[in-house]
């Protein structure tokens, strides 16, 4: 009985091993017209300021968020002097607005880019977006 199993186990074992062995490699699919708009800084940085000053606007001392929520109409009015955070990762970049941001609290985020961002990408796009946000909120 068990000299049967192990059998099987084997049978079952090399037949996964050449199916995935003897499988054509897949190209890599090629970049999206995002991730290649995120990949040029010198694109991406204007791009991702027309995003945010899309998406906020500073009037009679609030700050106006409208399509915080990409798929369904929002608009959310806050203080300037709501707490934000700029989230700039492998999850793309947006601003969390309000405390415990997201899912963990009564704060919501603010989607720029979905698009996968690297360190490097990071560093270069997310100081100047922090400062046009800092500006919006001043009324600027």
């Amino acid at each position: 009985m068990i000299a049967a199993v192990v059998v099987g186990m084997t049978i079952i074992l090399g037949s996964a091993f050449h199916h995935i062995a003897g499988s054509p490699r897949r190209e890599a699919e090629p970049p999206t017209a995002e991730a290649r708009l995120m990949a040029d800084p010198p694109r991406a940085g204007p791009e991702l300021e027309r995003r945010l000053r899309e998406k906020l606007t500073f009037s009679n001392g609030v700050l106006i968020v409208r399509g915080a929520v990409p798929s369904l109409p929002s608009l959310y009015v806050v203080a300037t002097t709501t707490t934000w955070i700029l989230h700039c990762d492998l999850l793309g970049m947006s601003v969390g607005f309000g405390g415990g941001f997201g899912e963990h609290g009564d704060g919501f985020d603010v989607e720029l880019t979905r698009t996968a961002l690297t360190e490097q990408q990071c560093e270069t796009l997310a100081p100047p977006i922090a400062q046009k946000l800092l500006a919006i909120t001043q009324g600027n």
